[in-house]
């Protein structure tokens, strides 16, 4: 959990992150999972380093698990809804292009069809970028294991419905960079002819690299390349080489 990162030491994830910025060279840096009750501590200077130091990516991975209050006391997780989204619209407003990435569970001990609605409105009003569900498995050793475990095809069916909120959402976000053109940082060899890079707020863009300019793809790792944005899926953007 890096946002607990510096609790032992007096310091924070901020003051760690402009340290390792400073180091010289050309690299990025992708900021890592923090749990949203340690957010809010060091909010306003995260914004300030994320708008002003190229360094770091303007991402964020904020697991918010569910949209039930009720159900987040169960699960113990230590923060609330609410919380979660102060932060998303905090960040959101200052950085407007900033991706947020959550975790969903589906499916917890005892939850009902109102928490499983919260967690939709949560995520119908916080727009998260990237959406990670998984339907709710115990852990030995937990005291939710010993709770009674819930209908498998209720479950199952409250799964299909959060999947079809996350396609819409992440497709309405995925539209706000249609067009976008800049430079991507390679970091994945896909299939033949086709490579990954990441934009400055880390948003994975497939391109496709024309006949004319094949050659060994290894050498692209790590590189930077000028793209245009031509046409997005549900999950990643597609973009074009440009001159």
């Amino acid at each position: 959990d890096n946002g607990c990162y510096g609790l032992d030491l007096k310091t924070d994830l901020v003051d760690l992150l402009e340290k390792c910025s400073n180091v010289e060279g050309d690299y990025r840096i992708r900021v890592g999972m923090m749990n949203p009750m340690y957010v809010p501590r060091f909010l306003d200077r995260l914004i300030s380093l994320y708008r002003n130091n190229d360094k770091v990516f303007k991402f964020l991975h904020m697991p918010v698990q569910s949209g039930s209050e009720r159900i987040l006391r169960k699960m113990k997780r230590g923060h609330t809804a609410k919380i979660f989204l102060e932060v998303v619209k905090e960040l959101r407003k200052k950085i407007p292009e900033i991706t947020i990435a959550t975790d969903i569970i589906t499916g917890f001990p005892s939850e009902s069809e109102r928490d499983f609605e919260d967690t939709l409105s949560l995520i119908e009003e916080s727009q998260p970028d990237v959406i990670n569900s998984s339907k709710y498995s115990p852990r030995p050793g937990t005291l939710a294991a010993k709770y009674p475990r819930m209908n498998t095809e209720m479950v199952k069916e409250r799964s299909t419905r959060l999947h079809a909120i996350i396609r819409k959402t992440t497709t309405t976000r995925n539209r706000l960079w249609y067009g976008w053109m800049g430079q991507v940082l390679v970091d994945e060899l896909l299939v033949e002819g086709k490579i990954q890079g990441r934009n400055y707020a880390y948003r994975p863009v497939i391109i496709e690299i024309p006949e004319s300019k094949k050659f060994d793809p290894t050498r692209l790792l790590g590189k930077y390349l000028p793209i245009k944005v031509t046409e997005i899926s549900k999950y990643s953007l597609l973009g074009k080489l440009i001159s």
